[in-house]
């Protein structure tokens, strides 16, 4: 952390990203770190190539994400400046031209996921943390937790709760509760991210989930669902939108890896991995060229649905055999 935290200091200009189809932690780590680097006097701007999912626009209040590299000021591209990376595992997952990286002075890369390679060329990454918010926020608390106030602690607060399933998975610590418990000190306005995220879905999310629900099977403590393109077409629901069906299979009784399967252009399916105790689904992810976490994961399979399904079916029964063997 010592490197980091001498970087932020010395430093004064910074442009502030992370990975693409953003989420909570994504946007809330970000969203923190770039109004604190301002609150410190820096010169900081938050550049995101994808839109924010609509339940997490509230963040967004008096706050401007630049969602086009090529918006940025010339003269602040001219200069010289940071890159700080936040909650992204791999270089090309970024949510930013190559050339911007590359014109950094340093890259600084901070993240959580188990799976990070290591692109910076200062890397912070703390696998053993439940989200990139909360080491964003012991970062902040180790320079200087005064420059908290309520929208950092909100923003932070939202990153947390949302990457760690609302306080339920296993990457949840005791730390994760005492950084709630300070971050809500600090003005986090929890109801409002209770009733922004998890208590304002829509009409058209409930057909989306009721239609995925039909093609809904469990085999051999594997459950799978399918969200089709027709699907999304039919229901009017934006893919950025999607996260949440990604729980649905895993929290069903018998069921130790959940897995949604989600259909894009050209047979290309990106599909999200839960799971329960000790299955990793991480190393599923890896098979296909994905990453991520123990119990949350990604990956991206080419195919049919029907033969993407099986794939994944077998990939994650050994990985239960493997895993759970000793039970």
């Amino acid at each position: 952390m010592d490197s980091i935290i001498k970087r932020l200091n010395n430093g004064q200009n910074f442009i502030i990203t992370s990975h693409v189809n953003p989420d909570g932690d994504n946007i809330g780590s970000s969203i923190a770190m770039t109004r604190f680097l301002r609150a410190m006097g820096k010169n900081a701007i938050h550049v995101l190539e994808d839109s924010v999912p609509e339940n997490l626009s509230f963040l967004l209040e008096d706050y401007e994400i630049i969602g086009k590299a090529s918006d940025i000021p010339q003269d602040f591209l001219a200069g010289e400046y940071d890159l700080i990376v936040l909650d992204s595992a791999e270089k090309n997952r970024v949510a930013l031209p190559s050339g911007i990286a590359d014109k950094a002075q340093k890259v600084l890369n901070i993240d959580h996921h188990i799976s990070n390679t290591g692109f910076g060329d200062i890397n912070y990454v703390c696998s053993d943390i439940g989200s990139s918010s909360e080491v964003v926020c012991n970062i902040i608390r180790a320079i200087n937790e005064s420059r908290i106030d309520s929208a950092i602690a909100t923003a932070l607060y939202t990153g947390i709760s949302t990457d760690t399933g609302n306080f339920m998975f296993p990457s949840v610590t005791p730390n994760t509760f005492y950084t709630a418990a300070f971050l809500t000190q600090k003005g986090a306005d929890r109801n409002k991210i209770a009733n922004e995220v998890y208590r304002n879905i829509s009409q058209s999310f409930r057909l989306l989930t009721k239609m995925a629900l039909d093609t809904f099977q469990v085999r051999n403590s594997v459950g799978i669902m399918l969200m089709s393109l027709k699907m999304l077409e039919q229901s009017g629901v934006d893919y950025k939108d999607t996260d949440l069906l990604a729980n649905v299979a895993v929290d069903t009784r018998g069921v130790e890896v959940g897995i949604l399967v989600k259909e894009r252009e050209n047979k290309t399916y990106k599909i999200s991995l839960r799971s329960k105790a000790r299955v990793n689904v991480c190393e599923i992810a890896q098979q296909f060229d994905g990453g991520g976490h123990f119990h949350a994961a990604g990956c991206t399979i080419f195919g049919t649905a029907e033969e993407v399904i099986e794939r994944l079916q077998l990939a994650a029964e050994n990985q239960i055999k493997k895993d759970l063997s000793d039970d």
